[in-house]
């Protein structure tokens, strides 16, 4: 068992890159399965060995999400060090096909074979057995790794797995799509341009992606809500404030239909809110109508307009389900009977 040491929060976090791996390998397939999706760890609980504890203590949903690497037996190798100088509070980027397709938190590291063969199988007698247990998973749309990795391996592809310092990984941080959409004052985000309308990607169908057990963690597409609090320069679509930082201005992604009720990571179904406003909207203190006018949860009465640019299309079922979540509107896929004592009915 590796002790789980924490990055220093004075430092910052030290960065972490993995190659995906190619078919021929198992890559997008374990990717899909360990990261994604998670795995379970009763399927696997003979292989757990020390580690238990731990795992169980950090996914009591019992769906693990982890990510491992294959031994390198050659001293003085950069994987070899990336292994022994992993630890929790690192990033991790994953990279693809010239692209950095996710981004997440190691929250523990193990090195344990049959755990990785029980997990992943093996490749030519070797498998993933250097473990990293994940959090915060992001998955990453249109984030090119060309000057990532020419800044920090020196070369545009990655083979194995690396290790940079906090300091490496901050000077690379503006390719990065930022935690939390944090941007820096004076400066905005390089990458892609805001579509010319909002939401003009297809709906994807089904519900978001999870992992299939009480208490799921879902895997967010970052990308789209990024692209509407940019839209709307992170200023609140309802209060009209923007919430400042010690570099600048933030806001969070609110779905009017929860991604927990199937709602859609789309952004017909996405607004720019202040963290304020999100709390109270999801916890049904106000509510939007029809004709895009908030109003207080517990009287009806209009509060404010909200602010709607007009290349942001918002899908009025969506925030038709919110309203009857809570009593305040029927919806197909909303049972009234589970509406708790004293709501307001519709």
């Amino acid at each position: 068992m590796t002790t789980p040491v924490l990055a220093s929060p004075t430092t910052g976090p030290d960065l972490v890159m993995t190659p995906r791996g190619n078919a021929d390998v198992r890559g997008p397939a374990n990717f899909e399965k360990s990261i994604v999706r998670g795995v379970l760890l009763a399927n696997h609980a003979a292989h757990l060995g020390p580690d238990a504890g731990v795992l169980r203590g950090l996914y009591p949903d019992g769906v693990a999400h982890l990510w491992g690497a294959t031994p390198c037996s050659v001293p003085g190798h950069e994987k070899t060090r990336a292994i022994a100088q992993r630890r929790a509070g690192d990033h991790l980027l994953v990279y693809a096909e010239k692209k950095i397709i996710a981004r997440a938190l190691i929250v523990h590291c193990l090195d344990n074979a049959p755990l990785a063969r029980s997990v992943w199988g093996d490749t030519n007698g070797q498998t993933w057995q250097h473990i990293m247990a994940l959090d915060e998973i992001e998955l990453l749309d249109d984030v090119p790794a060309a000057g990532i990795l020419r800044s920090l391996v020196r070369q545009d592809f990655l083979r194995s797995l690396v290790r940079r310092t906090h300091r490496e990984y901050r000077s690379i941080a503006h390719l990065l799509p930022p935690h939390l959409s944090v941007i820096p004052a004076g400066r905005t985000r390089p990458g892609p341009d805001i579509p010319a309308q909002l939401g003009s990607e297809p709906v994807p169908t089904g519900p978001t992606r999870r992992t299939p057990q009480t208490g799921q963690r879902t895997v967010r597409n970052t990308a789209r809500s990024e692209r509407v609090r940019d839209h709307y320069k992170h200023t609140c679509q309802i209060c009209g404030r923007s919430m400042r930082t010690a570099t600048g201005h933030t806001s969070e992604g609110a779905h009017f239909r929860a991604l927990e009720h199937d709602g859609p990571d789309h952004e017909t179904n996405i607004g720019c809110l202040c963290a304020y406003c999100h709390t109270e909207y999801d916890a049904g203190g106000i509510y939007i109508d029809d004709d895009l006018v908030v109003r207080s949860g517990t009287t009806g009465k209009r509060e404010r307009d909200l602010h709607v640019s007009r290349a942001h299309p918002i899908d009025r079922d969506h925030l038709r389900f919110h309203r009857a979540w809570f009593g305040l509107d029927t919806h197909p896929d909303v049972d009234p009977t589970r509406l708790k004592p004293g709501w307001p009915k519709p």
